[in-house]
């Protein structure tokens, strides 16, 4: 089974891109899953510091950390099912690093809470950024918004997704950690169809596609 991970932060364009993926995929087997993927996370976060994004990042990471173990067991249900061809997970166990960063917590912390060596491995990675104002007019209204969906936080952590991908190339641990093949893409003035299109290219490059 393949993983094709779509991260980055919100109104980057990875909802828009996945669904076009999906139809690229629609003559094999294909899945979505989408993190968060526990039913909890979400009351979880409210409560966590007060329902605000600084507020406790400590209770934040161990939320998404416990929710990407759980999420864990259910892309191994698929694979040991032989249902499935292709995954596509919209966001992945690198979000935790980007979010965790932008609160303020260091990626050796990080590791060792999430352990991602116990968890699937992604075939290939692509990571949307996007001007944290132009992402920011696009989601504003989204009545299913978290409490992280403010300017003022995706404006950090617009920097944080640019230094995270900077540091696979240097950094030993992450670079272990990830090493599946890896595709960055600012959309910043990139069209939909310009998002599409270069992320098939990266896909069929890699074989993926």
């Amino acid at each position: 089974m393949q993983i094709i991970v779509v991260s980055g932060m919100d109104g980057a364009g990875k909802t828009t891109l996945i669904q076009n993926l999906m139809k690229y995929f629609a003559p094999l087997r294909t899945e979505h899953v989408h993190l968060p993927y526990s039913t909890f996370v979400n009351s979880a976060l409210t409560v966590s510091g007060q329902g605000t994004p600084l507020g406790d990042p400590w209770t934040d990471r161990l939320i998404f950390a416990l929710d990407n173990r759980l999420t864990a067991y259910q892309i191994r249900s698929l694979e040991a099912a032989g249902s499935t061809d292709v995954l596509i997970m919209q966001r992945g166990w690198m979000d935790s690093y980007i979010y965790g960063a932008t609160q303020g917590i260091d990626y050796d912390t990080i590791t060792n809470l999430v352990r991602p060596a116990d968890l699937p491995k992604a075939t290939c990675g692509v990571y949307l950024n996007c001007d944290p104002r132009i992402a920011y007019e696009r989601i504003k209204h989204d009545k299913k918004a978290d409490k992280f969906e403010t300017l003022l936080f995706m404006q950090a952590q617009y920097q944080e997704t640019k230094r995270f991908y900077k540091a696979l190339e240097h950094d030993a641990t992450l670079s272990k950690i990830f090493d599946e093949p890896r595709f960055y893409l600012d959309t910043t003035y990139f069209s939909i169809d310009d998002v599409i299109l270069s992320a098939v290219n990266f896909l069929k490059a890699n074989a993926i596609l």
